[in-house]
């Protein structure tokens, strides 16, 4: 199983944990991919349960997705939905290689 955080990527073959001395949240590559693909849908349908989805899962979201997290959470924040979407489609894909 892999476990990402802020420090590791989707791809790394060996399991990461966080230790319980401050470290981020860390999660399962493939509770990632099953988050990334339920915002997906909600964002394909202008799904205003977008925004609770991420508030829910961002503190495991964004050491998962670096960088990114951000832009996409200020998309979420503007309402644009569009542009979180295609966000979001580029980090289910950097994290399926798809």
């Amino acid at each position: 199983m892999t476990v990402i955080n802020a420090q590791h990527h989707a791809t790394d073959s060996a399991p990461q944990h966080a230790s319980q001395t401050g470290s981020p949240p860390t999660i399962e590559h493939e509770r990632l991919v099953e988050i990334l693909n339920r915002l997906n849908g909600l964002l394909e349908e202008d799904d205003i349960q977008a925004l609770t989805l991420w508030r829910e899962m961002s503190s495991v979201l964004h050491p998962a997705l670096g960088t990114l997290a951000q832009q996409l959470e200020t998309e979420l924040n503007n309402y644009d939905f569009e542009a979180a979407l295609h966000l979001s489609k580029a980090a289910l894909s950097r994290n399926t290689g798809h």
